[in-house]
């Protein structure tokens, strides 16, 4: 886990973004320990991010905005909730990542 790409949750929750080949690998770790993820290409991220779409995925991990960011989702309960720009900055560092793994 690249502990310069996490974001510390609610409740011993931590996000991670991580690199997967084209992809970003968005991780839900619980004390320490992968509780769930979700892979997905970068465009449908930064889409999410910059338009008015209230909610991201289905199934055990969701992302939802509210007023004060981003709400994240595991199995059906909130977990904490992180701020417009650092997820935004987190899919960039990713996105660089992603970039400087494929030379």
């Amino acid at each position: 886990m690249d502990t310069a790409l996490l974001h510390h949750l609610d409740h011993n929750y931590s996000l991670a973004f991580e690199r997967d080949g084209n992809k970003v690998r968005l991780v839900v770790y619980q004390s320490g320990v992968e509780n769930v993820c979700r892979k997905e290409v970068v465009k449908k991220l930064e889409k999410f991010t910059q338009l008015n779409e209230a909610h991201l995925f289905k199934g055990r991990l969701q992302l939802q905005k509210i007023e004060t960011g981003i709400t994240v989702i595991v199995k059906g309960q909130p977990v904490g909730i992180i701020n417009e720009k650092a997820f935004a900055e987190m899919l960039n560092s990713s996105i660089l990542a992603v970039g400087n793994s494929e030379k």
